[in-house]
C-alpha cells in the first residue's frame, strides 16, 4: 500500500471486532480470537481450550504450508 492509513484502519476495526467476538459464545469459530480468549478469558476451561485450538490450527497450517511449498521448485 502507498499509504499507511488503510492497513491501520483495518487493523483497528479488526481489533474491535475481535474484542466483541472474544467475549461471546461463538469465539470458537474465529481462529483470530484464540489469543484474546486465551489471555482474557473469564473461565479457565475456555483459556485452555483456546490454547489447544491455537496449537492445533497452527500445526495444521504449518503442515499444509510445508507440503505446498515443498513441492515448488527453487529458481536461482
Amino acid at each position: 500500500f502507498q499509504s499507511l492509513v488503510l492497513p491501520l484502519a483495518v487493523g483497528v476495526i479488526a481489533t474491535m471486532g475481535i474484542t466483541q467476538i472474544g467475549s461471546s459464545e461463538h469465539w470458537i469459530w474465529y481462529p483470530w480470537a484464540y489469543p484474546l480468549t486465551a489471555v482474557n478469558g473469564s473461565m479457565a476451561a475456555h483459556q485452555e481450550h483456546a490454547l489447544l485450538l491455537a496449537v492445533c490450527v497452527g500445526a495444521a497450517l504449518l503442515l499444509v504450508s510445508a507440503l505446498v511449498f515443498g513441492r515448488r521448485e527453487v529458481r536461482a
